[in-house]
């Protein structure tokens, strides 16, 4: 087992088989201890810092990890959450370097825009808000109309 220490001062005891998953924590853990990835030498006691991820998004990718089969759907994982929440995801397996769940997440995302109809599904979707007056938006609906169709 590893700790790992979150952005917002979170610990937590990750598996190192789980942990080095992560290209980003099993270049620390050389970094920290040449040998700890491969079991030639025991992981070190210190702590590994991920500064850019938030201690709820390290408790879902964790599920993720000990969750993961490769014949589930993403959509199981990824469709409760709210855009946000994805974004916030997507970004720490950015940082961990985690590939499977970086690329599931592009892709689920992917298919949610492909199913957008209107500006205003993109927007949910994206968890945009509209900072445009009625005004301003009817102006660009009628300037760029053929670019809303």
């Amino acid at each position: 087992m590893i700790v790992v220490k979150t952005g917002d001062n979170t610990d937590f005891e990750v598996p190192l088989d789980l942990a080095v998953a992560s290209k980003t924590i099993a270049n620390l853990l050389e970094d920290m201890a040449p040998g700890a990835t491969t079991g030639e030498v025991p992981p070190p006691d210190d702590v590994v810092p991920l500064p850019n991820v938030r201690g709820c998004d390290m408790e879902r990718i964790i599920e993720y990890w000990k969750t993961r089969v490769p014949e589930r759907p993403i959509d199981d994982f990824a469709a409760p959450l709210s855009p946000d929440e994805r974004w916030r995801l997507l970004c720490a397996a950015d940082f961990l370097n985690l590939t499977p769940l970086l690329s599931e997440l592009t892709t689920f995302i992917a298919s949610e825009i492909k199913k957008c109809k209107t500006v205003e599904e993109m927007r949910a979707v994206m968890g945009v808000t509209n900072d445009f007056t009625p005004e301003e938006e009817a102006e660009i609906r009628k300037e760029c109309g053929w670019a809303l169709q």
